[in-house]
């Protein structure tokens, strides 16, 4: 018995290393300019032409429902935001793009696009 649980055990870490952390998502590439909060208060945001936007009334400003494919196709570019630039987010380059191949890495884009929309939504006001 021992045996199958330390054979498996390696294969459980790895699982749930592959797994993206859409709250640690959000603080290593959205952090900085929308704020820890999400509500567009980072660190850059003084220093931005147009104000990051408040992430956490995204629900409220769309009836009460939570827009979560408008949420995806902005995260992975296929939304224009024009605080935003190019298509591509500037601090995420092309990682949250699906024909973005991460290296050394079994996350795939669309897992970590996913994972990011969930904790969005999970900031939403009440």
């Amino acid at each position: 018995m021992f045996v199958l649980l330390a054979a498996a055990f390696p294969a459980c870490i790895l699982a749930a290393q592959e797994r993206p952390n859409g709250q640690e998502e959000f603080r290593t590439y959205c952090a900085s300019c929308h704020g820890i909060s999400g509500r567009g208060n980072g660190i850059m945001a003084e220093l931005l032409v147009k104000k990051p936007a408040d992430l956490t009334v995204l629900a409220k400003n769309n009836g009460g429902r939570f827009p979560q494919d408008k949420v995806i196709a902005t995260i992975d570019g296929r939304v224009e935001v024009a605080g935003h630039g190019a298509r591509e987010m500037p601090v995420w380059g092309k990682i949250f793009r699906s024909d973005h191949e991460a290296t050394n890495s079994a996350v795939s884009a669309e897992d970590r696009i996913l994972a990011l929309a969930y904790y969005i939504r999970s900031i939403q006001q009440r």
